[in-house]
């Protein structure tokens, strides 16, 4: 998985606008330190094997959930950037151990959700990444 890890933030990364929307700021599982939002993190929602999509005779799929985080006042800026997300992830074809291509669709998602007590506005977007036909 963590191949499958450094493909996604790569292509996260890869992306200016994205990447200036949240000053560069993705994660796998959780926010290190005192990062300001916004930020996205990411973390696979599905169980699947450890060694997924190493044998190109497999058909192996992962649902990863990415999560988006601003204490805006205003819901806009959590829905640029989930929108700024799905223009990057919506049908990407991630390079994965330098030679397997996957694909990622849209599987779903949340919100933008606002949880008053933290000041927080949260959007979900899951997407299933699988074997490219």
């Amino acid at each position: 998985m963590k191949e499958l890890r450094a493909a996604i933030l790569a292509e996260a990364n890869g992306d200016a606008v994205l990447s200036a929307a949240i000053d560069s700021d993705i994660y796998f599982d959780h926010v290190p330190g005192n990062e300001m939002m916004p930020w996205i993190t990411f973390h696979f929602i599905s169980e699947v094997p450890i060694h997924v999509f190493r044998k190109a005779d497999t058909h192996e799929e992962a649902i990863v959930q990415f999560s988006v985080f601003d204490q805006n006042t205003s819901v806009l800026t959590c829905g640029t950037i989930a929108s700024d997300l799905t223009l990057v992830f919506d049908r990407a074809e991630l390079t994965y151990a330098t030679h397997t291509h996957v694909g990622c669709l849209r599987d779903g998602g949340t919100g933008p959700t606002f949880y008053s007590e933290d000041k927080v506005w949260m959007q979900t977007i899951d997407y299933k990444i699988q074997w490219l036909p």
